[in-house]
Formats: structure tokens, C-alpha cells, sequence
């Protein structure tokens, strides 16, 4: 049996952005069922009579106008002067902010939960971060950071094939070979030496800079 709800507590209670003023008539479905109506202050100043159980769980968050905002937002993004909305660069930019600023996006832990950022020009306007990186040069291409303990900003960016972020992943080691400095990847792809033997010739066996590319 379900347990009813003493109003009486929840009056001046705040829901989103709805203050419970009052309780009201209730009214009956065509099932017969009963709903508990109260009326509720929006913080736009709008007085509404709605559903108690859909206010109370969040079904309903306000008068209309937040539905409406949204809506309008959402036309704003669609129509903007750009004109890119949907296409590849842009979801590529709102992917970019959802793993930088949104806790609850899959990826936050390896971006902004370890303080990776995107720098005030492109975090808060598309059209920037595209007159930065214009188009990418093919369809294959991805944004790629430079160096990736950096966030994201126009001298630590660029458009890049699936082999080079390969190569620039966070895990992939710098090495400094007669004053040359590259990744692991780089050095093993120049001197045709597998990157496992170079990892374990530097950092491992400690082998002088000299001996390093030795040909097995």
C-alpha cells in the first residue's frame, strides 16, 4: 500500500525551480485514478497548478519556461553563424569539452579528473577553435594534443592520422639520442628497431645514447 505524503511538510519546499504554495482540488484520470494537485511558485514568477508526484520526483521542473529555454537554446546552436552544427569539427570540439568539464562523461578520469583544460577561446565559442584548427584534412583525421601532459590550446593542437596519435599516446616515452629528441615510436620507426628493444636498452638495461639504435 502505498504511504501518502503529509503536504504539510513539504509546503515552501523547493523543487528544482518550483516552491510548493499550496495543495489544491485533486482531479481523476479517465482510469478513475486520483491525482493530488498543488500549486507551485516557478522562479520566473509564474504560479502553476501541477501533478504533487511529478514535482516531487523531478518529472517536472518548472512552469514550462525551462522547457522553453532549452528549446530556444538548443535553435540558438542549430542556427548559429557558423553554420557547422553536426558536422565532424564540431563534434569533435563538444567532444573535447565533455571529456575536459563534464565529471560524469567516461573519459573525465584520463582528461580533466587529471587536470587537462581547454583554454577560455575555445572552451566558451566554436567558431575559435575552428579559425584555429580549420577543416580537417581528411575524414580519418582526429584532435591530437602535441604533448599531452598540456590541455588543449592552438600551439598544443593539430589534426592527426590514426599512426601519429598512436605514436603520441600519454604512455609513449620520450627519448634524447645524440641531442635529438623523440618518442620511442619515432626512434623505432626510423631505425627499423622494434620500440620494445629500444624501451629496454634505455630505460631498462640503461645502454649508452651511442648503442641504443645498435641493428640487432
Amino acid at each position: 500500500m502505498a504511504v501518502k505524503i503529509n503536504l504539510e511538510n513539504l509546503i515552501g519546499g523547493k523543487y528544482n525551480n518550483l516552491t510548493i504554495i499550496k495543495e489544491v482540488d485533486a482531479i481523476f484520470t479517465k482510469g478513475g485514478n486520483k491525482k493530488r494537485m498543488i500549486s507551485c511558485l516557478c522562479n520566473c514568477g509564474v504560479e502553476k497548478i501541477l501533478v504533487m508526484s511529478e514535482v516531487i520526483n523531478g518529472y517536472v521542473k518548472s512552469c514550462g519556461c525551462y522547457s522553453r529555454e532549452l528549446a530556444k537554446e538548443n535553435t540558438t546552436i542549430r542556427n548559429t553563424k557558423h553554420k557547422m552544427y553536426g558536422t565532424s569539427e564540431y563534434n569533435t570540439w563538444q567532444s573535447m569539452k565533455k571529456r575536459c568539464l563534464n565529471p560524469n562523461h567516461k573519459a573525465y578520469d584520463y582528461y580533466g579528473g587529471r587536470g587537462i583544460t581547454i583554454c577560455d577561446s575555445w572552451k566558451n565559442s566554436f567558431s575559435n577553435f575552428y579559425n584555429d584548427m580549420g577543416s580537417k584534412p581528411n575524414k580519418d583525421s582526429s584532435l591530437d594534443r602535441i604533448n599531452n601532459e598540456k590541455g588543449y590550446f592552438k600551439e598544443n593542437c593539430r589534426w592527426a592520422s590514426k599512426k601519429t596519435q598512436t605514436r603520441n599516446q600519454r604512455n609513449n616515452r620520450y627519448l634524447t639520442i645524440d641531442g635529438v629528441t623523440k618518442t620511442i615510436g619515432e626512434w623505432a620507426e626510423i631505425s627499423g628497431i622494434k620500440w620494445q628493444t629500444i624501451h629496454h636498452r634505455a630505460f631498462i638495461s640503461n645502454w649508452e645514447d651511442k648503442e641504443i639504435l645498435k641493428p640487432v
